[in-house]
């Protein structure tokens, strides 16, 4: 049946999405607590992450001011894309109704160099490490 695939993935996110609305998480250990508790998914807390910003920062052209948040006014829609060279380039828009994809020609170029190793990982923060002041 077409359109169906999903059918049982959308109802266990709806009820994620309900159980999380009803409570202020500060933490990861938080919410994983709730999620066992609500028996909502099952889940499994990871311990560390891959560093991307330190991996990709000194490789990257610095884009910055075009995108803003969900009521601004700058960009909303970006497409990356590998030129014949296999240089990344990004186009962006305000909207999917928009009709122009900027900039015009072949895009920004992402990277200065093309990383060539794997990024490192990144310890997560304890849950006192999280500053509730700027999550509220």
């Amino acid at each position: 049946m077409k359109g169906h695939t999903f059918t049982l993935l959308d109802q266990s996110f709806g009820t994620l999405v309900k159980t999380l609305k009803r409570y202020a998480l500060y933490t990861v250990s938080r919410m994983m607590q709730l999620l066992t508790e609500y028996n909502v998914v099952e889940n499994r807390e990871v311990h560390c992450v891959w560093d991307f910003k330190e991996w990709l920062e000194p490789n990257m052209h610095p884009i910055r001011g075009f995108a803003t948040s969900q009521f601004g006014d700058g960009m909303h829609e970006f497409i990356l894309r590998k030129d014949a060279e296999g240089a990344v380039r990004v186009h962006f828009r305000k909207s999917s109704q928009a009709s122009t994809w900027l900039p015009k020609g072949p895009g920004y170029a992402i990277f200065k160099l093309q990383p060539d190793v794997e990024p490192p990982l990144a310890k997560l923060k304890p849950d006192n490490k999280w500053d509730r002041s700027t999550v509220e």
